[in-house]
Order: C-alpha cells, then sequence, then structure tokens
C-alpha cells in the first residue's frame, strides 16, 4: 500500500520527463521543416511528437488511477467518519497528474498541427511554378 501512496513523485518525473521530450522533438520536427527535408521524414517526426504527448496522457490518468486507489484504499481502512473536504483534497491532487500529461498532449498537438502547416507553406512556396 505504501508503495503505491509513493508513486506520485515517479508519475511527475516521468510526465516531466516527456515533456522534456515533447520540447525536443518540437525543435527537431522545426529543424526538418527549415531545412526542408523531405515530407516523409517531417510527418515522421510529426507522428512521434504526437505520440509522445499520447505517451504524457496516458501516463497521466494512470497516475491519477493508481492516486484514487490509493485514497479509497485510505478512506476504506480508515474506522472514524472523514470530513468531506479531506477527501476532495485527495481527488483534487490526483487530478495533478492528468491535468499534466493532457496538458503536454495539447502542446504536442498544438505544436504538430503548427509545424505541418509551416511545412506545407515552405512546401508549396519551394515549389516551382
Amino acid at each position: 500500500m505504501q508503495s503505491i501512496q509513493n508513486q506520485g513523485p515517479i508519475f511527475l518525473g516521468l510526465l516531466t520527463l516527456v515533456a522534456l521530450l515533447v520540447i525536443l522533438q518540437m525543435v527537431r520536427s522545426s529543424l526538418s521543416v527549415y531545412r526542408n527535408v523531405p515530407t516523409q521524414q517531417v510527418e515522421s517526426h510529426l507522428q512521434q511528437l504526437r505520440h509522445l504527448g499520447l505517451l504524457a496522457a496516458v501516463l497521466g490518468m494512470l497516475g491519477q488511477g493508481l492516486g484514487l486507489y490509493a485514497a479509497f484504499r485510505v478512506v476504506e481502512q480508515t474506522q472514524q467518519a472523514m470530513a468531506p473536504h479531506i477527501l476532495w483534497q485527495g481527488v483534487a491532487a490526483s487530478l495533478i497528474t492528468t491535468l499534466y500529461g493532457l496538458g503536454t498532449l495539447a502542446v504536442a498537438v498544438l505544436g504538430s498541427l503548427i509545424l505541418r502547416r509551416w511545412h506545407q507553406r515552405r512546401h508549396v512556396d519551394a515549389s516551382p511554378s
């Protein structure tokens, strides 16, 4: 039980690592677009960016699920009445990983859309008329 309760920092650490990877992949994709590399390679970089965002969302939801499980186990084992505000504080704390993961996903998808549009504009501008 104690090991599940201590996994919050682990999930936040993993999410931070994935968020850093999203930023690095956005830089890598930006450089690919800037250097006018072939479309297939740019699309591969953008797909990797979206997949990292998806990984962040899944990790965030997994962290929330484990956090809620741990909180409800404590409530179940408590022999005395628990104030509702204490329970809701635990639920609110469990949402942090989900929000972090979904925020990272939003950045990854938005970055992917912007970089794809930039690549399309550069590709059209570079093609002979």
